[in-house]
């Protein structure tokens, strides 16, 4: 039985620009892979050999209901694929996804950090906020991966996961 990886973002210009060569890779290693992102044109799945693609809905807001419709859907389609590994790559998604992964009883859990959304100019509450919610996350993950040394650093001084289970791409 091959490896099943799910990739997901929050759109497709996300999978095009930073995880489209990666799932080639892992096609050519004969790994079963499914992306799953918002299509810009929900009625033409986009196209790549080897890959199953799913239009999920992910809005890239706070919006509470949205947020909830979005949680239910993944966690159905995690029960029903059963993947061995899922990889997120963006914010929004990633708290989605992580939750609805979590409720799906999905064993491996990777978050790829392209950048935390809260940042140094940000007003304290706010940052605050947002960390809280990153930290808390970071107990549904089973890896953090930073494609930035500073997302690296600051992962680790927050003390998001073990420092075996955090690196630096």
């Amino acid at each position: 039985m091959k490896y099943k990886i799910c990739q997901i973002c929050a759109i497709e210009f996300t999978y095009n620009k930073f995880i489209r060569q990666v799932v080639e890779k892992l096609v050519e290693e004969e790994i079963d892979v499914t992306a799953v992102f918002t299509w810009e044109f929900s009625d033409k799945s986009p196209s790549q050999k080897g890959v199953k693609f799913k239009n999920i809905e992910i809005r890239r807001s706070i919006n509470i209901l949205s947020l909830f419709k979005s949680i239910y859907r993944f966690y159905f389609f995690f029960r029903n694929e059963k993947f061995d590994l899922i990889e997120v790559h963006s914010p929004i998604a990633s708290i989605i996804v992580r939750i609805a992964a979590k409720l799906a009883g999905c064993n491996k859990v990777v978050y790829k950090v392209h950048g935390f959304y809260f940042h140094e100019y940000m007003p304290i509450f706010l940052r605050f906020f947002h960390i809280s919610i990153e930290f808390l996350l970071s107990k549904l993950t089973n890896t953090i991966l930073t494609v930035s040394k500073e997302d690296y650093v600051i992962t680790s001084i927050l003390g998001m996961k073990n420092p075996k289970k955090i690196n630096y791409l």
